[in-house]
């Protein structure tokens, strides 16, 4: 994975998805490819299944309201990143702002 060869890194996360002990691994590592691999509805799914597992929490809230920023769905990003904009690195804290920004100014749009 850390020589971004995603096809060979997914073969090898999938055999893992079904493991007791690695499952939260293999589907947080399956969500981070597609999300690189601009494929926001499967990182979604992978995403959205680690929702309680403390161990994630603090990288995929940026991950999920980016997501869905680019999905469209600008209010869920907007709750994402309030949430994880008060504990955030400074630069964490400026693409959460722009994102909230743009999202707000796009349901302003509808």
């Amino acid at each position: 994975m850390k020589r971004k060869k995603y096809k060979k890194a997914k073969l090898n996360f999938n055999q893992l998805l079904g493991s007791q002990r690695y499952a939260s691994q293999a589907k947080y590592y399956m969500g981070f490819i597609a999300y690189q691999s601009d494929d926001y509805n499967t990182a979604s799914i992978y995403f959205d299944q680690l929702e309680g597992v403390s161990s994630y929490n603090e990288n995929l809230a940026y991950y999920q309201a980016d997501l869905n920023f680019k999905l469209g769905n600008f209010k869920k990003a907007t709750d994402l990143a309030l949430v994880r904009i008060k504990e955030g690195s400074p630069k964490e804290v400026s693409e959460l702002s722009k994102i909230i920004g743009e999202s707000y100014f796009n349901i302003q749009d509808y």
